[in-house]
């Protein structure tokens, strides 16, 4: 809203008659990705173009770049027309205006923000939307998406700019601005972001559950193996007591002291023929999975070593497993979790131990183990891959680790493994460059597979990054992506864990973002984080396994219910109209409001009580040239 002496200057929205409400099948209802770019990059410049002197050479420099990107649009001639690619050009062109005077903080002589270039552009801007919604053949959904595009990508560059002119202000000052100014620019960046996955086409994820060659399927951890997050609740985890346990060890040791052996055994058993059932294998195969990837555990099928607490064997529960996956069409793909000795002192290997060393873990033994396990499931048609370790601590030796790896594979091969079967070798916290060269078909090695675990949530350096900056690297759009190294080795690599849940738990100002957001907002980040990362994994690994099928921490961490409420793809493209943008652009406020239009007032009281009321982007509050006391005060006498 464009504040003045005079009043909130109201700029009408182009009223949509009801032939124009539906898509028409005539009307564009996506862009190409460059296109999209191009926008964006386009209303970022445009600010920068705004702000700047307009002499001659940057008039003329202007002129070039419009020319250079009419040229581009105007190659897409089966797309567009040339009055679209200009009104396009238009629309990114007013945003910067509207976004640049706003945040120059010029004043006139009364005092007041100078708000009539923003008014003017404002006003440009809704006629070039309407204009481009009912004669250029974008379909309406299509032209409110483009103007949140450009209108949010302008708001971005010209919150930035202004950061750089705070950084000249001194003390305390500056750092209580600049975070302010920091915290809007990111929702804008943010929701451009999005906007840039609403202009493009659906993505629906065919499935074909019959091609191996690329995994699509998800952990049941917890299960065999149990770790804090998935089953904390479980009947077996509430019968240890009242405080859940840090791993496995503890909660057989409580389970042990508080039943005895025998006691404790059976209700462990009762946990692992419970958690996970055929049914769930069902609604696995249902969604168009392929593959189910399991943790399992040395004491799950030789039982504890003497003075463990461990209960087991239980191997007749995983035999089960196998016969559901044969029963409805789904590959198994075996991961040593708990090795004798333990690989790490994390929970997830079974007990969670900081005085762990590598000396302690038994290669010998767990290749051992391995073999076995091979020989048992060798002839079974549902094999589908072994995974000879999960997450080995970055101290053990580099060698030492090399050696497991080749005694892993020569183990479960001899033991009759088929070459069909993959054998999965994790990298987790160490470069693909380390195993490079050393499991190539000419050493012998064949049909070995690297796999990596992409979480962007865990470690100091996620919590500085953006909504958007997460988003952008869920596309691949970093210097140092986790799947970069095996595009350039030419090594195989699969995605055997990673999830939706993103650092909003920590004090940190993403947790801020994370806060601020609606209930629909947080679900439109949510698919867009799903989306992207699902397209960079189609693009340089061999499939991905989610993690989990069941958790209890979150929502962020659990297919099962993430499928549910429609946040995750499965074989089917998402609604055609999204939340975000199902509103059309409100009267001067923000661009995709998601709830009712209020009526239009009589008076200017009632204009600005109810253009603040409803209007809840965050640049509300720096479209002025006064303090925000002086806001307040206004505010204050009319009820506000």
């Amino acid at each position: 809203v464009a504040i003045s002496n005079s009043g909130p200057l109201q700029v009408e929205p182009v009223a949509l008659s009801k032939s124009m409400v539906l898509d028409a099948p005539s009307c564009k209802l996506a862009l190409p990705s460059s296109v999209v770019v191009t926008l964006r990059r386009l209303s970022k410049r445009a600010v920068c173009d705004y702000r700047a002197k307009k002499n001659s050479d940057q008039k003329l420099a202007i002129k070039k770049r419009k020319r250079k990107v009419t040229e581009m649009f105007g190659k897409l001639k089966s797309s567009f027309r040339r009055s679209s690619v200009s009104k396009l050009i238009e629309v990114a062109e007013l945003s910067a205006a509207v976004a640049s005077e706003c945040t120059l903080q010029k004043r006139s002589r009364g005092g007041d923000f100078c708000a009539n270039g923003a008014a003017w552009a404002q006003a440009e801007l809704e006629k070039c939307v309407g204009t481009l919604r009912h004669k250029q053949r974008l379909s309406p959904r299509l032209t409110r998406v483009v103007a949140s595009l450009c209108w949010h990508a302008a708001w971005d560059e010209a919150w930035k700019q202004r950061l750089g002119e705070v950084a000249t202000f001194a003390g305390r000052y500056r750092t209580i601005v600049a975070g302010d100014l920091e915290f809007q620019r990111r929702f804008h960046d943010l929701f451009a972001e999005l906007a840039i996955d609403g202009a493009q086409a659906e993505i629906a994820l065919p499935m074909d559950q019959n091609n191996t060659n690329t995994w699509r399927g998800v952990n049941l951890g917890g299960w065999l193996l149990w770790e804090t997050g998935p089953c904390d609740s479980a009947p077996m985890v509430a019968a240890a007591g009242d405080e859940v346990p840090p791993d496995e060890w503890t909660l057989s040791l409580r389970l042990r002291q508080k039943y005895g052996d025998e006691k404790a055994a059976e209700i462990v058993r009762q946990h692992r023929l419970n958690f996970i059932t055929k049914t769930d294998f069902e609604k696995i195969a249902a969604l168009g999975l392929n593959a189910v990837r399991i943790p399992f555990s040395y004491w799950l099928v030789d039982g504890p070593r003497p003075g463990e607490p461990f209960l087991g064997p239980d191997l007749d529960v995983l035999d089960n497993a196998f016969k559901w996956a044969a029963e409805v069409g789904l590959k198994v793909v075996l991961c040593f979790h708990g090795t004798v000795g333990f690989q790490s002192d994390h929970q997830a290997s079974g007990r969670r131990d900081e005085s762990w060393t590598p000396s302690q873990w038994d290669t010998v033994a767990s290749v051992a183990v391995l073999q076995r396990v091979a020989a048992r499931y060798r002839d079974v048609a549902a094999l589908g891959a072994i995974t000879v370790v999960n997450e080995p601590a970055y101290e053990i030796p580099l060698e030492q680790l090399r050696q497991y790896y080749k005694d892993s594979y020569h183990a479960i091969r001899n033991a009759g493994v088929s070459e069909h079967v993959q054998i999965v070798m994790p990298l987790y916290h160490r470069e693909m460059r380390d195993f490079e060269g050393h499991f190539s078909q000419s050493e012998g090695f064949h049909n070995v597979v690297f796999d990596a675990h992409v979480y962007q949530v865990f470690g100091e350096d996620w919590n500085k990054m953006s909504l958007a900056d997460h988003l952008r690297y869920a596309s691949g759009q970093s210097r140092c992506h986790h799947l970069d190294k095996s595009q350039t080795s030419g090594e195989r690599l699969i995605v055997s864990e990673w999830s939706l849940a993103l650092p909003i738990r920590a004090k940190s100002m993403i947790a801020l973002e994370w806060a601020h957001l609606t209930r629909s907002q947080k679900h439109a980040v949510t698919r867009s984080f799903a989306v992207r990362q699902l397209r960079t994994f189609a693009a340089s690994s061999q499939g991905w396994f989610f993690w989990n099928w069941k958790d209890e921490d979150s929502l962020p961490w659990s297919l099962s219910e993430l499928v549910e409420h429609r946040l995750f793809p499965l074989g089917r493209s998402f609604p055609a109209k999204s939340a975000l943008f199902s509103a059309r652009p409100a009267a001067a406020a923000e661009w995709y409001c998601t709830g009712r239009e209020p009526k239009a007032p009589k008076d200017k009281k009632q204009t600005l009580k109810a253009t603040i009321q409803a209007a809840k982007s965050p640049e509300l509050r720096w479209r002025h040239g006064q303090s925000l006391g002086t806001v307040r005060k206004a505010c204050e006498r009319i009820g506000v």
